[in-house]
């Protein structure tokens, strides 16, 4: 009994001290510190080249290059000033099987050829991470938000003196979204 309340008074001593001394160390504003990791990189000016991939409709897909330029203020706020990209577009097997089972000989649907976008970026998450304890990859997680225009290649349709094309043309969009941005 007498050598469970000699540790136990120990404990106690111990975790009392340890408080005492992180009250010592906490700065004069009475905030308590934080361990921040600051950033390798800190581009001002970013070009992107990639390719877009729009999954979205059911009867088509459409995959092509995209290419935008970005400038950063600060470590927490972008302007993605212009993101430009141009589509080719493919019929779904779903499309095919319509088609065939319905006698449909054209497509009725409008599908995407271009888009020209802006965005504005906001960065409240950076972080740095181990790769199989192999490389240190540095991440960050962003909002994004912004509208543009979009261009949609015409649906064909028929009528009573035959086929005649729906004019497509540009449409206003809106978007947001969330992002992620890898760094080695």
């Amino acid at each position: 009994m007498r050598v469970a309340s000699i540790v136990t008074s120990l404990l106690v001593l111990a975790t009392g001290l340890g408080s005492a001394q992180a009250a010592e160390e906490e700065p004069a504003s009475g905030m308590a510190r934080r361990a921040v990791q600051e950033r390798l990189y800190r581009p001002r000016h970013e070009l992107r080249l990639g390719l877009a991939y729009l999954p979205q409709d059911a009867f088509y897909k459409a995959a092509g290059p995209e290419h935008a330029y970005t400038a950063r203020f600060n470590d927490w706020f972008a302007w993605e000033a212009l993101r430009v990209g141009y589509f080719a577009t493919f019929d779904t097997d779903l499309r095919r099987r319509a088609a065939s089972e319905f006698g449909k000989k054209g497509d009725p649907y409008e599908k995407v050829e271009y888009m020209a976008l802006m965005h504005v970026q906001v960065t409240p998450f950076y972080g740095r991470s181990t790769f199989l304890n192999q490389a240190i990859v540095r991440h960050e997680m962003y909002l994004t938000g912004g509208g543009g225009v979009v261009g949609w290649k015409g649906a064909e349709v028929a009528l009573p003196d035959g086929r005649a094309k729906r004019p497509g043309g540009p449409a206003a969009v809106a978007d947001a979204g969330l992002g992620f941005r890898l760094q080695t």
